[in-house]
């Protein structure tokens, strides 16, 4: 039981620190963002914009800022994190992946997603901010 109660608090906490990084990012990324839907390229001031990509860029940016805010590597993602150490059977981490998993499946139809985003090139630290 305790394990659930401190992954979910895991959880909000990690929503809370997204939800800032999108709030001090949004007057660049949702003009990116809602163009990149409509077309993905384009030319601003002269020069080439890859509209979708540059979206993709800073929502991969997002989520690694708030790995590093919460103690993780700058090089890694929340989901491959937790992801790691549920392989690694932190009971914190499998509850963790549970509801992120189920997140993903019912978002964006696709299993798995925590193992599936483990960086295998990238280093996983088991200490807080190593």
């Amino acid at each position: 039981m305790i394990n659930w109660f401190v992954a979910i608090v895991f959880l909000v906490i990690v929503v809370i620190t997204w939800l800032l990084l999108f709030i001090a990012m949004s007057p660049v990324l949702l003009p990116v963002f809602l163009i990149s839907k409509v077309k993905e390229e384009g030319t601003v001031f002269g020069k080439k914009v890859m509209f979708k990509s540059w979206a993709l860029q800073m929502f991969i940016s997002q989520d690694q800022g708030a790995n590093t805010i919460l103690g993780g590597s700058m090089d890694t993602h929340v989901s491959g994190r937790v992801g790691y150490q549920a392989i690694r059977g932190n009971g914190i981490a499998l509850r963790m992946e549970k509801v992120i998993n189920g997140y993903f499946k019912i978002f964006f139809k696709q299993d798995n997603h925590c193992r599936d985003a483990i960086e295998h090139d990238e280093p996983y630290h088991n200490n807080w901010g190593e």
